[in-house]
């Protein structure tokens, strides 16, 4: 592919990602001899990650550019992200994290929404293919992939097992409740290797998440009453009824993984 950018500043190999309104390509920076990403493509690349360029934190992608291509329009360059998403580990293992792994992952995460949060910033796309696990050394990250389109209730080309009530409801905004609900679903996939919840079809998915209608984790695997209580309250179709804060649900999480280590102990002895 090989073709230039910033007049010749950066060299675009191939596209990674596609959004609606954005794409994500692996480049090569000819001044600095790396391989960087470069999303393009929308006059709201600036505005995205203008917020994002000064947050600092390991567990978020940083931004190396903000830049305008006479060709192409605005473009951000970022920094590349290594090992592979969550949804990958799951789903080409074939098995689920457990418990206590999945404990660990969730308060990292947490601590990424926090900054990301105390910058007055919600990230709203939040799901296993947003969350990458290191290859070698590192922490895990929290990725932002291209810009899609708004969502639109009720069509089924962006109905997904992760969005959450409000993200459904014409007119509802979303804040960092959004966040921690989208999370909780992420860590259910990675502890059941399942979403929580399950229909194929759009209007039933959309259904399903706007009824809370959450198939128990116990169901997938021998979770005790703490870790079903849990998902219940993070995934609760009411954002009043969730955790209110990043700290609130990590105090949730930890007992979770407390209390069923703690019964799967006494169990076995």
């Amino acid at each position: 592919m090989d073709i230039p950018l910033a007049r010749g500043k950066y060299l675009l190999e191939r596209a990674l990602f596609r959004g609606t309104r954005t794409t994500i390509f692996s480049a090569w920076q000819s001044n600095l001899d790396r391989t960087v990403w470069i999303e393009l493509g929308h006059r709201e690349l600036p505005i995205r990650h203008r917020s994002l360029s000064g947050l600092e934190s390991r567990g978020l992608p940083r931004i190396y550019e903000l830049g305008w291509d006479e060709e192409r329009g605005p473009f951000a360059v970022l920094e590349p992200l290594t090992g592979r998403s969550l949804t990958e580990r799951v789903l080409l293992s074939g098995r689920h994290i457990g418990l206590v792994e999945v404990a660990f992952l969730g308060q990292e995460l947490l601590g990424h929404l926090d900054v990301l949060h105390d910058a007055g910033r919600t990230h709203a796309e939040i799901d296993p293919d947003h969350v990458w696990l290191p290859s070698r050394r590192g922490g895990v990250r929290l990725a932002f992939h291209p810009l899609q389109d708004e969502l639109q209730p009720g069509v089924a080309i962006r109905s997904s097992p992760y969005h959450a009530p409000e993200q459904l409801r014409p007119g509802a905004g979303v804040d960092l409740r959004t966040d921690l609900y989208r999370l909780a679903a992420t860590l259910y996939f990675a502890l059941t290797g399942a979403p929580p919840f399950a229909a194929t079809d759009a209007a039933r998915l959309n259904a399903q998440i706007l009824g809370g209608e959450l198939t128990p984790p116990s169901r997938h695997g021998s979770f005790g009453r703490d870790v079903d209580d849990f998902f219940a309250r993070a995934l609760s179709p009411d954002a009043s009824d969730r955790f209110r804060s990043v700290q609130e649900m990590a105090r949730g999480l930890r007992l979770a993984a407390l209390f069923h280590d703690y019964e799967s102990s006494a169990d076995g002895s």
